[in-house]
């Protein structure tokens, strides 16, 4: 909802993660510019844990970008292709085709 079309870069990533992270137990609490993108919440068993958020087009620019696993909690991208990535990544792609198809089979 509110984006026609897949993202094709970063910054559509962030749209379409803005538009779901109520779904995803999350609160923004600050977008920046500079590495980390974002600082937020996640919500846990015991309440919310503190979390700082990089997003990506794909996972695997985070290698790219050489940013330090040590100052980011969790990826969130549209596709995520960096295996054995040691940090927490949300894959949006599969989120919303996990949520298309299941629009679908309630329609029918």
């Amino acid at each position: 909802e509110g984006l026609q079309y897949a993202p094709i870069n970063e910054q559509g990533v962030v749209f379409l993660f803005g538009k779901l992270h109520k779904e995803l137990g999350i609160i923004v609490e600050a977008i920046q510019t500079g590495f980390p993108d974002a600082k937020g919440r996640k919500k846990v068993k015991l309440g919310w844990q503190e979390i700082a958020i990089e997003f990506e087009y794909r996972s695997s620019n985070f290698q790219s970008h050489q940013h330090s696993i040590d100052k980011c909690d969790m990826i969130v991208c549209w596709i995520h292709d960096w295996k054995g990535c040691p940090i927490e990544v949300v894959e949006l792609k599969s989120i919303v085709e996990n949520k298309l198809n299941h629009e679908s089979k309630s329609i029918i």
